[in-house]
């Protein structure tokens, strides 16, 4: 029960919301090393790469990075994992914490 409280409490500090605020649109992706892909309710496509987060939507690839001066940013641009949740959230694992795109 300890350890199930502690490790709920670690993620939940290292829990950020991203937003689309710094995003960028590219018809390539932001790294060809790909690390995870899924796939959200709305059938956008989502690639975490070695720099960075993108978001294939059949015409463009919108890419997200982490931003030192933005709280809604990646923490890390090192993709390490991606799950759309039953409610249809995207999180994303990366090698410096997990963060909800909203």
């Amino acid at each position: 029960m300890k350890m199930k409280f502690l490790a709920t409490a670690f993620a939940f500090l290292l829990c950020f919301n991203i937003s689309s605020a710094s995003t960028y649109i590219s018809d390539a992706l932001s790294n060809d090393r790909i690390t995870a892909i899924t796939q959200d309710l709305q059938g956008h496509i989502w690639i975490g790469t070695f720099r960075g987060l993108n978001r294939f939507d059949s015409h463009a690839y919108h890419q997200y990075f982490c931003a030192l001066d933005d709280a809604n940013a990646l923490p890390d641009n090192q993709i390490r994992s991606l799950h759309t949740d039953v409610s249809g959230r995207l999180w994303v694992g990366t090698v410096n914490g997990i963060c909800r795109f909203r």
